[in-house]
């Protein structure tokens, strides 16, 4: 079907109301209050000027700014930290690691005083049970009892990852740990949702029974289900690289293949007259896959879309895929207003709009030749969702897809009939029936899809990693888009002067990708395996020590962890700190870092220190054991007792009561962050 261009605002009218919610929950999500006041100031401007269009768009600005309110984390007013009891909820997420499940608890109800459950508001947990026995699922009720701690946010350094944020961009600001031995109750959930639940797990089945391949069996689990622990990860990190990640997540392809292989089933309906019947179980059917493969908001956003344009075809009324879009947008955003920090939300709009705009304008072939109209137009599409998605992309994940090009060019031809294939399979096995020749061919089909994106993976530059931009670029990229599509659909005098301005702005985007300053800082990297140190000197490699019998391993999980540190500041190598000292600025040895501001003694095993001397500060790690009066004769009674994050709980309560009898001044490393500037200064500029 060939795609419609772009149509001028009075024939799609919700594009303005679905930029003003946009803008009013992004806006007040970093500034809370003067967009409310913006936006009723706008409200009774409009009133006076009796402009009921600006009002209308005011209110909506005004409604948007709210939802950003609720949609930023807020700690619930009863703090339950520390508190060991019972609580009552439902398996929100759950996932498997090594040595046992994590999952994501919505706790509903809590133990009183009495051991009573009463109603609380509900709130989240990250919780961790060890072992794989019970078997948590999502949408099953779980009663436990435990003790909930804070979860903080605090980073150790800038732009270093902090997975404590992250859970509390989620709204879950506590964790436990459940024992097996504390688990009162675990039952199956009930509701929609859980329903929905259990028949992606029936799907899921019917898939793992088929007599597919094992590879094939998890991709179809993955493609068609939403299964997000089913494919292995060196098949992901092939497909990430070849460029058709895509494919993994379920979006709009899958729902309209899922609507093409339904529109052909009830073809009969269609022919007999009644196609109202035949639309409206299609819409039905779209909308229960939504649900049953977590609606996400890709798919959700591809539902509503599908469900426009069928309703305006029973209705016998035109639809407009922008207006589409932009309703999709706010009824996503009117129900999910945190979604828009979200980058499948992000990535799954931008590159429908991006293909709307640019699919058919960037097609140089006359629609006279449809074949070859139909060919450019599979390049022209592809090249339009990555206009849309690429920078996006950059922006989350760092890297780019060399060769995308080519691989979603193959991708476009064996992707149908391999999904296709494997619905007709789960409906044949629903029935107890699968044929071993389509066994055959859709193993053939998604052996041909993975060995091409490995191959591809596998070329010289392939995958374009260590991208790193900010994010306020994305203003003038997008400026840039809206400049080319105009150039495009403009007409020649026109065209020529948005020219001039789409390069001028190219180059100003490009020249003004720069990099963050570098501080020269020295940080502690808190962990519970070791204690890191990294000390940036403002030019040259990073500098790096660590507490770890496995200093490889340790420098490993480091460079991973401080990726984004060393991208956004063009870093590309970190050294050792002992073996080179920079004069002036910093020197280590195996006890000792000595800055400007502070000298500061590490302790992370019974060995001696070989000389005596006064420190600033004294790190103790796992692995110590002298006692306080035996670290004073090293190096004072006046230093810092810093106890670091990877230190046993057992010998940080020796230590705090040491220093509490003694009247020493101390701080804990896993309750804040510590940094030390390396310039000339006071001791006291060294804590955060």
């Amino acid at each position: 079907m060939a795609l419609i261009s772009y149509n001028p605002l009075s024939k799609t009218p919700l594009v303005l109301p679905a930029t003003m919610l946009c803008a009013g929950i992004t806006v007040s999500y970093y500034i809370p209050l003067w967009p409310v006041m913006l936006a009723i100031a706008g409200i009774l401007l409009s009133i006076f000027l009796k402009r009921s269009y600006m009002m209308a768009l005011s209110g909506i600005f005004l409604a948007g700014t709210l939802l950003g309110q609720y949609a930023i984390p807020h700690r619930p007013d009863h703090s339950y930290t520390g508190i060991h009891a019972g609580f009552n909820g439902r398996i929100v997420s759950c996932r498997e690691s090594n040595s046992g499940q994590n999952a994501i608890l919505e706790i509903k109800s809590c133990t009183d005083s009495t051991g009573k459950f009463v109603a609380c508001r509900s709130f989240k947990v990250s919780a961790y049970l060890p072992g794989f026995k019970p078997e948590l699922t999502e949408e099953a009720e779980i009663r436990f009892a435990g003790t909930l701690t804070d979860i903080t946010a605090d980073k150790d350094m800038p732009d270093d990852f902090n997975y404590g944020e992250y859970l509390i961009g989620k709204n879950i600001f506590y964790r436990t740990f459940i024992a097996p031995d504390s688990i009162i109750s675990l039952s199956p959930g009930h509701g929609i949702m859980a329903s929905a639940h259990t028949a992606g797990n029936n799907l899921t089945t019917l898939i793992y029974r088929t007599p597919l391949s094992p590879r094939t069996k998890e991709f179809l689990a993955t493609a068609l289900t939403g299964s997000s622990q089913a494919i292995s990860q060196d098949v992901r990190e092939a497909f990430n690289s070849a460029g058709i990640a895509h494919i993994l997540a379920l979006s709009g392809l899958h729902a309209g293949l899922i609507a093409w292989l339904l529109t052909v089933a009830l073809w009969p309906l269609t022919i007999s007259g009644m196609r109202t019947t035949s639309a409206a179980i299609t819409m039905a059917a779209l909308w229960v896959f939504a649900f049953v493969t977590g609606a996400s908001p890709s798919v959700v956003r591809a539902v509503i879309m599908a469900s426009v344009f069928i309703i305006g075809r029973i209705l016998e009324r035109p639809s407009n895929p922008i207006n589409s879009l932009a309703l999709a947008a706010i009824l996503i955003l009117t129900v999910w207003p945190e979604a828009i920090f979200e980058a499948g939300f992000q990535m799954s709009f931008s590159a429908v709009l991006a293909i709307i705009l640019f699919g058919e304008n960037l097609n140089p072939v006359s629609r006279k030749h449809r074949v070859l109209h139909n060919i450019a137009g599979l390049l022209c599409v592809s090249i339009s969702a990555m206009l849309g998605t690429g920078i996006i992309a950059m922006l989350y994940f760092h890297s780019f897809p060399a060769y995308f090009l080519l691989t979603n060019i193959a991708v476009s031809l064996l992707l149908p009939p391999l999904l296709a294939g494997g619905v007709l399979l789960m409906f044949l096995q629903s029935i107890g029936f699968a044929p071993d020749w389509l066994c055959t061919v859709i193993d053939a089909l998604y052996s041909a899809t993975e060995h091409m994106a490995v191959w591809v993976a596998s070329l010289p530059g392939a995958k374009m990693s260590g991208l790193y931009m900010h994010a306020w670029l994305l203003i003038p990229y997008i400026i840039i888009l809206i400049l080319i599509h105009r150039m495009l659909t403009a007409k020649r005098l026109k065209r020529e002067l948005i020219d001039m301005t789409a390069v001028s702005l190219f180059v100003i985007f490009i020249f003004s990708a720069g990099l963050s300053p570098r501080e020269p800082r020295l940080y502690i990297l808190r962990n519970t395996a070791q204690t890191d140190f990294i000390a940036d000197t403002g030019s040259g490699p990073l500098l790096y020590m660590t507490t770890s019998s496995d200093p490889g391993d340790a420098l490993a999980y480091t460079r991973r962890r401080i990726a984004d540190y060393m991208g956004l500041r063009g870093i590309d190598s970190i050294a050792s700190m002992r073996d080179n000292p920079v004069n002036g600025i910093i020197s280590a040895d195996v006890f000792t870092i000595v800055t400007p501001a502070a000298t500061i003694a590490i302790l992370h095993s019974n060995e001696e220190p070989a000389d005596r001397y006064k420190a600033d500060f004294v790190v103790i790690c796992r692995g110590c054991r002298m006692p306080l009066n035996e670290i004073d004769e090293y190096f004072g009674s006046e230093a810092m007792i810093v106890l670091s994050a990877d230190l046993g709980k057992r010998w940080e309560k020796i230590y705090i009561r040491q220093c509490r009898e003694e009247g020493r001044s101390y701080m804990l490393l896993r309750e804040q962050p510590m940094t030390f500037p390396l310039r000339s200064g006071s001791a006291t500029d060294c804590n955060l």
